[in-house]
């Protein structure tokens, strides 16, 4: 009676384990059918879209029969392995290109390629690789007595902010206050006093002139 049973269980693992690497083969075919139709099927060939659909109705009865068998048998090693599978799977899913987005990438690209960009010689000149776009908005740009190569709304922003920085400081009105001078007042001179000298002898007079506050 133990070994039929024991032969039971084995024989219900084995068969957990076939749908288990049949759930597999259609995860792979899965991801093989959507970059054969590069994430689009809409304008993939027909059969494409036939085989996807399915493999996908395959692939859901599969694991129907796979979760039914390890519930039944408790095998919970075998349902923690297929629940991380079934998680990287949908990781995988929304990280595949579509066509809509390659296509949009190109255009961007084409829109905006990369270019050989010559740099003015103030600014180190040479040639710098940078997209179209950038090439044509860039200058060289004087900031203080620094030159470097930026976008011109950039330039003129830094410009401006290191004018403002760089202000000198307002000058306010101040009053200064003129010395006072004091007017000077010349002392008063003396009356002006003259004498006559007469020499008997000779008979000549002299006059001599003098200030003096006493005449006599």
């Amino acid at each position: 009676m133990k070994i039929k049973k024991r032969h039971a269980n084995t024989k219900a693992i084995i068969t957990a384990q076939q749908y288990f690497y049949f759930w597999l083969a259609s995860l792979g075919v899965f991801y093989l059918l959507i970059l054969l139709a590069n994430g689009d099927f809409s304008t993939a060939p027909i059969f494409l879209g036939f085989l996807f659909l399915g493999d996908v109705l395959f692939g859901v009865l599969v694991f129907l029969l796979l979760a039914i068998s390890m519930f039944r048998n408790r095998n919970w090693k075998l349902l923690g392995i297929s629940l991380a599978i079934f998680l990287l799977f949908f990781i995988i899913l929304f990280s595949i290109p579509t066509e809509d987005s390659t296509t949009n990438d190109q255009k961007i690209d084409q829109n905006n390629p990369l270019v050989d960009c010559q740099i003015h010689a103030n600014c180190g000149g040479d040639v710098k690789r940078m997209t179209q776009r950038e090439c044509v908005n860039s200058t060289c740009c004087q900031i203080g007595n620094v030159n470097i190569t930026i976008d011109v709304d950039e330039c003129k922003l830094k410009q401006q902010e290191y004018a403002n920085s760089n202000k000198p400081a307002p000058v306010t009105n101040v009053r200064i206050q003129q010395p006072i001078t004091i007017p000077t007042i010349a002392p008063p001179e003396a009356p002006m006093c003259c004498r006559e000298n007469c020499n008997s002898f000779t008979g000549t007079c002299t006059t001599k002139c003098e200030r003096s506050w006493f005449c006599y």
